[in-house]
């Protein structure tokens, strides 16, 4: 997310160097316990670094045949003496894993980069960074609680039917598989969705599932009401000087890898709120980012609130997606699940 704040990605950096730090120290302070305890193991270690030393000599002062003799030998000699020290860390019953568990993210290190070439992003260094975002913009972070296999699909009727023959029941399990497809295949397709029903039937709950995983997987989130969206947008138009440094948030918005947002059409509506939603999801749909809506309201009543030229894209370039059946969260306030004649 370039321009997103220098001052930001140098506090994350500051982290994962202090990060590094610790862990170098903790990894000393074991070695140090290790060869104290097994001195046979320092030998063998002490015998690597030394043929190291060799190979390298031979590297620069003999001529290519020799270098190569030297180091089939070399390769022969250090294949022995790792086999050794496997033996040895076998027999002293010593946990894998030693030497190794001293970082925070195994994956990278504690750099906050995959690879070598530092240019992949660690899913910790997206996280650090969604973190800081999401308390420059005020946000909460993503409900814990609401997860897939937390989902209760017994709050929904199996006797009512809609015009199509279809019950709540029948509506909410095709909409839940069709939200893990879109988790499972978020990296290889490009989708958009809107949720659209009244409210308490699960649209928020699953826009969060949605949300976990993905993030779980090492993707970048943000999870916002439509009315907290429009009034950051708002207040940066007409206050720029007073954000963190050169903090943008509409190119976060822009940029982030999902954007969820939920409540569309109980922000205030207004000329602003239209010209960006729409500046929002024509810069998404270019740069084939994808967005989720969730919202109260029919799809008919969008042109009334924002343009014709949101109900386009909506319409065009998303997946819209109808909840039914009867408020959830007040049968869940009562403990009262669906009874089937």
């Amino acid at each position: 997310m370039n321009g997103s704040g220098d001052l930001i990605y140098k506090k994350i950096y500051a982290e994962y160097e202090a990060d590094r730090l610790r862990s170098s120290k903790e990894y000393k302070k074991r070695l140090k316990s290790l060869y104290e305890s097994y001195p046979s193991i320092k030998k063998i270690d002490e015998s690597l670094a030394h043929n190291a030393i060799k190979l390298s000599k031979a590297m620069i002062y003999s001529d290519k045949s020799d270098y190569e003799t030297k180091l089939i030998h070399l390769q022969s000699l250090n294949k022995k003496l790792i086999s050794e020290k496997s033996e040895l860390i076998r027999s002293f019953n010593i946990v894998d894993n030693f030497l190794t568990d001293i970082y925070k993210c195994s994956l990278c290190s504690d750099t906050g980069y995959i690879g070598t070439d530092s240019i992949r992003e660690c899913k910790c260094f997206k996280q650090k960074k969604m973190s800081t975002y999401y308390k420059l913009l005020g946000l909460g972070e993503i409900n814990d609680d609401e997860i897939f296999n937390r989902f209760d699909f017994e709050y929904y009727s199996q006797n009512i039917r809609d015009a199509y023959g279809k019950t709540p029941r029948d509506r909410i399990e095709l909409i839940y598989y069709t939200c893990l497809n879109f988790v499972e295949n978020f990296d290889r397709h490009f989708i958009n969705l809107i949720f659209y029903g009244h409210p308490g039937l699960g649209k928020t709950f699953l826009c969060n599932c949605i949300a976990k995983e993905i993030e779980a997987k090492g993707s970048s989130v943000i999870y916002i009401t439509a009315p907290k969206l429009f009034k950051i947008v708002d207040y940066y138009r007409f206050n720029k000087s007073n954000f963190y440094d050169n903090f943008d948030p509409l190119r976060i918005v822009y940029d982030v890898e999902l954007l969820i947002v939920d409540d569309l059409g109980a922000e205030v509506p207004g000329l602003i709120g239209s010209t960006e939603l729409f500046n929002i999801i024509d810069n998404r749909l270019t740069s084939r980012r994808p967005t989720i809506f969730s919202s109260n309201l029919d799809p008919s009543q969008y042109e009334k609130l924002y343009s014709e030229r949101v109900t386009s894209r909506f319409v065009g370039s998303y997946k819209i997606i109808k909840f039914i059946g009867e408020d959830i969260r007040k049968k869940k306030k009562h403990g009262t699940k669906v009874k089937e004649s």
